[in-house]
Order: structure tokens, then sequence, then C-alpha cells
């Protein structure tokens, strides 16, 4: 699981921070709409589906290669 922390990418000003386990991470590459896991609920969820007001992937730094070498670098 890695802390993703996520701007507005006209301002750069941060939204929100949450977190993607390797399943969300590949759901928002294959998918572009943001996906994370929420640990309380201990299950994947899609930024948007209930309040209508989805993120979508433009780009992501620090996170060029593959979930399982980003969890690494992280720790």
């Amino acid at each position: 699981m890695i802390p993703v922390v996520v701007q507005d990418y006209k301002t750069d000003k941060v939204l929100m921070v949450a977190y993607m386990n390797e399943e969300a991470f590949n759901l928002t590459i294959k998918t572009g709409k943001m996906t994370y896991f929420s640990r309380s609920r201990n299950e994947i969820w899609v930024k948007g589906v209930t309040s209508g007001h989805f993120q979508y992937k433009r780009t992501f730094y620090g996170l060029r290669f593959r979930y399982n070498a980003c969890k690494k670098y992280i720790r």
C-alpha cells in the first residue's frame, strides 16, 4: 500500500491524500479514473462513483515505474 497525494493539475493545490494498493494502482492506469483503497472499509473505491465528481489521472509524478518498484522505493 502506498500513500497518494492528489493535486489539481492547474493549480497544484492538494485535493486529498489517499492510499492505493496494487489493484487500485492498476485499475487507475487501466481506466484513467482515480481508484483508491479504503483502509477503513478494506475495499477498492473509485472517486466520484457516489458523488459524481470523478477524478481522472493526468500524470503520476514519482510513479513512472511499476507499483512493486514504487512500493520498494517509498519504504
